[in-house]
């Protein structure tokens, strides 16, 4: 420690210059004693924080482990439920009627409806022939 100089101070009297240099020599010797205290407070601190982040680490190794585990099931899950909407959705597809079908459908039955109404529609002649005949007895 720096030798104090006591003048500016005001302490000219020999008594209280000893005191006060008494008393530096005190705080000085705690400081120091203190920073040996506060290099083992530090490593031991040190030693229980190191301990304590692996006790966590492990502690979350298994946490996310467990987390892992079921964000996978859960995955899955979904993954087996996104596949049977798809073959649902596909299947739905497949059985629906296009519009050319429907169109296709409509202009057939318009056509057919028309040779029922003029009378040339074949299986409808012979459908009403077959049941005359039957009534006369003729089949």
């Amino acid at each position: 420690m720096k030798q104090l100089d006591l003048k500016p101070v005001g302490l000219t009297d020999r008594m209280e210059h000893n005191a006060t240099a008494a008393n530096f020599a005190q705080i000085e010797d705690a400081v120091n004693s203190n920073a040996i205290t506060a290099e083992g407070m530090y490593a031991e601190l040190n030693g229980k924080l190191a301990a304590e982040a692996d006790a966590r680490k492990a502690g979350d190794d298994s946490e996310a482990r467990d987390r892992r585990v079921a964000d996978e099931e859960l995955e899955q899950e979904l993954r087996s439920e996104m596949a049977a909407e798809d073959k649902n959705l596909q299947s739905q597809i497949d059985d629906k009627a296009s519009i050319e079908d429907l169109n296709d459908a409509k202009a057939e039955w318009l056509t057919r409806a028309k040779h029922i109404a003029l009378g040339t529609d074949l299986e409808t002649v012979e459908a009403a022939v077959v049941m005359v005949l039957h009534k006369r007895g003729m089949i």
